[in-house]
């Protein structure tokens, strides 16, 4: 007995130490987290040929370690639906440098712990070059610095975080996007007592990055308006598509309930084409009917279910016929 007391308290404490060992090392772990802070994650910049403009990207060390930083330049392509940035793996625009004396694309540069440090990216742009939209992202690769004697033996944690930048190189700064609305996605016909819902994609077509800019609205059949959603002013990259998003909720699905909704309805989205006061306005309509669907099958499904009852029903009794007829016989 003396024996099993023994041995369940060395269990027990073993357990306890290997739970301290890995609490240790979590907290370990995470003291070490390394992790670098950018700023601004977007600029816009419009600038004419011929001209030089500056602006500033700031990075700071959040973590407890010195980190080795490289910058790069590359290209990326909206997704076409959240306006997410698919970042290409090469870089194609000439006309940008660092701007500090110091560092450029592709070199690396130290950062201690808590330090910050403003980059000065210069864009530089020949007399001779023409209007064109350019989307890049400033990427930065980032790593723990190590000594010699680390390379070997230790494995670097890296990371990646990167700003974009949106340039238009154009001659009279004037909006030439041209937001049109693809579609709008929503079911054809609905149950009275279930909401309206639906979607909407809209394309700039035109030449250069525009906000999105105006209403969602839903009307009866009597052409009255029953609903209005104002459109968030998300960016659209020129040659490139993104889902509306509702400006109070910040979602993509609009949506409109009623105790009860009954006859033909239509969804109108009025977008502004860009910018501009006195932009021309794009209209796309869909209609959708709403129909007690409930209502209708419930008395239909009570019929369903009695006439298989008497199916049933009269199965599973096959004798009381006969028992009948026997009678009648009789």
């Amino acid at each position: 007995m003396k024996n099993k007391i023994l041995k369940t308290s060395a269990i027990t404490v073993f357990i306890i130490l290997l739970s301290f060992v890995i609490y240790v090392n979590k907290v370990n772990a995470q003291a070490s987290r390394i992790n670098l802070s950018i700023s601004p994650p977007v600029t816009y910049m419009s600038i004419k040929p011929g001209e030089e403009q500056t602006y500033q990207i700031r990075v700071e060390n959040l973590g407890d370690s010195t980190l080795e930083i490289t910058p790069s330049l590359l290209d990326f392509d909206a997704d076409n639906k959240t306006g997410q940035p698919i970042v290409k793996q090469t870089g194609t625009f000439k006309y940008i440098r660092i701007n500090d004396g110091l560092s450029s694309f592709g070199e690396s540069f130290y950062l201690e712990p808590k330090q910050k440090k403003a980059i000065p990216i210069t864009v530089d742009i020949p007399r001779s070059e023409q209007e064109e939209e350019y989307a890049m992202t400033v990427f930065f690769t980032f790593k723990n610095k190590t000594d010699e004697k680390q390379k070997d033996s230790q494995a670097k944690v890296a990371g990646t975080v990167g700003s974009n930048l949106i340039l238009l190189v154009t001659r009279n700064n004037l909006d030439r996007g041209n937001i049109i609305v693809k579609n709008i996605t929503s079911m054809p016909t609905i149950d009275s007592f279930m909401p309206i819902r639906f979607t909407a994609l809209a394309e700039n077509i035109g030449k250069n990055a525009t906000p999105a800019s105006g209403s969602a609205k839903i009307s009866n059949w009597q052409n009255r308006e029953i609903a209005e959603f104002e459109i968030h002013p998300d960016m659209i990259l020129a040659n490139s598509s993104r889902e509306l998003r509702e400006k109070d909720f910040l979602s993509n699905e609009f949506r409109f309930k009623k105790p009860f909704l009954l006859g033909i309805y239509r969804i109108s989205i009025e977008l502004n084409k860009n910018s501009s006061p006195n932009s021309d306005v794009f209209v796309l309509n869909k209609t959708i009917v709403a129909l007690p669907f409930s209502i209708i099958l419930l008395p239909l499904s009570g019929i369903i279910l009695y006439s298989g009852y008497r199916v049933i029903l009269k199965k599973t009794n096959p004798r009381k016929k006969e028992v009948n007829e026997t009678d009648q016989i009789k």
